[in-house]
Formats: structure tokens, sequence, C-alpha cells
């Protein structure tokens, strides 16, 4: 229609550094964001960002992460916040601070956030953000309570099930050779869990298509893994490899994850500094407990169910999934993303105990 017309022409002006291009261009972005058509701004703004489109890209990125601000707290998708915030944030840095509009877009978009949120009555998660990004934020204190109390009691909870601490970060080769060794400080273990999270794929810092966190779980423990800052250096590539690598592959040993095969491939394209074979060399051990429990009794295979539905299945509550969409890549992390981070790994292995107690001895 009109709007791949008037595209096409802005192409054509910019393969011909025509007179007029970036006026073209500054049209283009002017009437998709009058016509309410954020995304197709943003996406004009960022195709055409070397002929007109760096002026108006901050506006367009953040009217675009406005729009999708609104429709996912209606939706109840408020994990997917974050990643507007986060990419507004690179928006401004791709243009400078003093580029066109980039002086307020980050408050603004933060302040959209927490409006819509305080609107849908979401106070719980406005205040969370708010404590995250720094941002002052007046809010009722009995009402944030009521809602944390309420999240609580609805939802699995890390310190109700596990005596450890939320878990830091091993960021360095010595911090992850001592939180292996805390893992296995209950005698050898049989039975594992595991979890990956990812940086958002439009390239925040600290994974990029490689994994931002790698979580494992014993029953008593967990440790989180930063993939990044380990496989940077060579001694941390070897310390993973000495480590979970080698767990991963360790003989008469089950790494359950859930659903787990993109899991590992964000494990494999990480780098791993130093040369030579991954620091991941084998998957020997991993046990898929999606896959398992997909097969009934009589050997047909049924649809798949989420791990927060298995968890209520099995475990009695279902997981908050609060904090799935965090921008993992960033640093560092809150406590509450640890402790979902951890607790995503620790139920594998509860689970699997339960459905798997044949195989699942220790």
């Amino acid at each position: 229609g009109l709007w791949h017309a008037g595209e096409a022409i802005c192409a054509s002006a910019e393969r011909t550094r025509c007179e007029g291009a970036y006026e073209a261009v500054d049209e283009l972005v002017t009437e998709a964001l009058a016509a309410d058509m954020s995304r197709r701004a943003d996406a004009f703004a960022t195709r055409f960002y070397g002929c007109g489109g760096r002026a108006r890209y901050v506006e367009a990125k953040l009217a675009h992460a406005k729009d999708t601000v609104r429709r996912v707290v209606r939706k109840k998708a408020l994990g997917v916040i974050e990643r507007q915030v986060a990419r507004v944030d690179r928006a401004v840095l791709k243009v400078g601070s003093d580029g066109p509009g980039a002086a307020t877009a980050g408050a603004e978009i933060r302040s959209h956030a927490l409006t819509n949120l305080e609107e849908a009555g979401e106070i719980e998660a406005a205040h969370r953000l708010a404590e995250l990004w720094g941002v002052d934020y007046s809010f009722d204190e009995e009402a944030v309570a009521a809602a944390v109390a309420m999240r609580r009691a609805k939802y699995l909870q890390w310190d109700d099930l596990v005596e450890q601490d939320v878990p830091h970060l091993a960021s360095t080769p010595e911090a992850l050779t001592a939180a292996f060794a805390h893992l296995e400080s209950a005698g050898p273990q049989t039975t594992y869990g595991f979890d990956v999270e990812w940086a958002d794929p439009e390239g925040a810092t600290g994974g990029g298509a490689g994994a931002s966190l790698l979580q494992v779980a014993a029953r008593h423990a967990a440790m989180l893994v930063d993939v990044p800052a380990l496989s940077a250096t060579p001694a941390g590539t070897e310390a993973l490899r000495r480590t979970v690598g080698a767990l991963f592959d360790r003989a008469r040993t089950e790494v359950v994850g859930f659903g787990c095969k993109q899991d590992l491939g964000r494990l494999r394209s990480s780098p791993h500094a130093g040369g030579g074979a991954h620091w991941l060399c084998g998957t020997g051990a991993v046990v898929d407990l999606q896959a398992a429990l997909q097969v009934g009794g009589d050997g047909k295979k049924r649809m798949a169910t989420g791990l927060s539905a298995v968890c209520e299945k099995y475990l009695g509550k279902p997981l908050d999934k609060a904090e799935q969409c965090s921008a993992w890549g960033s640093r560092p992390l809150t406590e509450r993303q640890r402790a979902y981070a951890a607790l995503d790994a620790w139920v594998c292995v509860a689970v699997y105990r339960i459905v798997m107690p044949e195989t699942a001895l220790i």
C-alpha cells in the first residue's frame, strides 16, 4: 500500500543520495507516528538511520516502547516491561546523550511504565521496578505489603523450600569453584537440575547469542554461573570446563532440564576464551523432564505442559514468572532475579524426584 510506496521512495532516495532524502524519511516517520503506527515508525527510523532516521530514532523507539508497555500491562505480561525500557536505553546510547530526544527518553519510559502499572492495580510490580531503576516512587506501603503477601502465598518461594540463602553470581574462577564445591558438599549427587537465561535478542549487553546465566541446583543448594564473565577469559573457561562442563557429561548422573534443547544451544554458542574445544564438551548426563512427562503410561505422547503448571501439579504451587523476561544480560542482578533463576533449576530436581523416584535416588 501507501506505506510500502513511501518506504520504497525513501530507499531509492537513499541509494541515489537524492537531495531531499532526509526530509522524505522525516516525513515518513512523522506520518507513521501521527497514524499511531509506532512499530512502523520505529522500523522506518531504524532502517533509514543514516539517512535522516537518526533525528527521529529515539522518538520512534520511545513511542513503540510505550505502546508495547500499555499492551503487555493489559495482558499481565509484566516481565516484558524491562525489555522495552532497555531498548529505549540502547537507543539513547546509540544517538548519544546529546542526540535528538535522548535527554528525557529514559525517564519518560520509566514514568510511563510505572503509571500504567499503577492504573492496572499492579502496585507491587511498580514498586519492584522503581527500586530496580532507582526511581523515586510514592506508593501505598500497605497495598504493596498486601500484594507481596498474596504473591508469596500463591507461588513457590525459594526461602520456603531451600535453607540456602539466595545464591550470588559466580563470576570468577574462584567463585565458581567454591560454588560448585558447595553444591556437592552434601556428598555425591546423582540428580541435578539446570536452567539457562539469555539476553534480549536485540543485543543487550552480557550474552549476545549465548547464555547470560546458567543455574544448576541440587536438593540442598543452587549456584548461578555468570557465563559471559567466565567464558571471556582462559581461566574462567577452564573453570567452566572443570565444573559444570564435566558435570553435564558425568557418568551415572542426571542433569535435569525442562524443554532444554534451546538452553543447551545457548550454552554451546557461548564464547570460550583460550581456543580449543568448547567448555561444554558433552551433554550425556542431560535429561529433558518435559519430554519425559509427555510419555504416558500407555506409551503415547501427550501434549507438552509448561514448567509452572508442572510445579503446581507436583509441588502444590506454580512458579512466579514475573522475572521471566528480565534483562538477564544486565549486571548486577537483583535478589528477586537471582531467586527466580535458582528456583527454576531447583524445581527440576524436585519434580524429577517425584515422577522418576527409581532413578533419582540421591
